[in-house]
């Protein structure tokens, strides 16, 4: 697990009407991060730009071999670019939030939070490095 940086703001689920919080990383210098989310479980996946060039990683390939770590369900087929699209927490529907539209710079709070890094490497004891 990773700590990230992010901003939070309340948005509607339209299928629920329920109040939902959406994140979105604060940009350090450099590459900006972004997260996707698994559509099964609703676990928030970090995709760093800056490893996948320096490292030249193919996410696209990456995404192909890894399950998400919460319900081990293949990222290929559930992965979902976030926060263009979420999962509600309470009714589990997913649901389209215009990134262009709200900005998040205004009526947001600054927060840290724990997401699964995509590109983490897997120490002998099983966790995350």
């Amino acid at each position: 697990m990773t700590k990230i940086r992010v901003r939070k703001i309340e948005t509607e689920c339209f299928s629920c009407n329920c109040k939902q919080g959406i994140y979105r990383p604060i940009s350090d210098f450099g590459y900006e991060k972004s997260l996707y989310q698994c559509s099964k479980c609703s676990k928030l996946i970090l995709r760093d730009l800056e490893k996948e060039d320096y490292k030249k990683i193919d996410f696209a390939k990456v995404v192909s071999e890894k399950k998400c770590p919460e319900c081990e369900s293949p990222l290929n087929s559930f992965l979902i670019e976030y926060p263009r699209n979420f999962v509600c927490d309470k009714c589990k529907a997913i649901e389209h939030f215009d990134v262009d539209k709200n900005n998040l710079s205004t009526d947001s709070v600054e927060s840290i939070i724990e997401v699964y890094d995509l590109y983490a490497e897997k120490t002998k004891d099983g966790s995350d490095k």
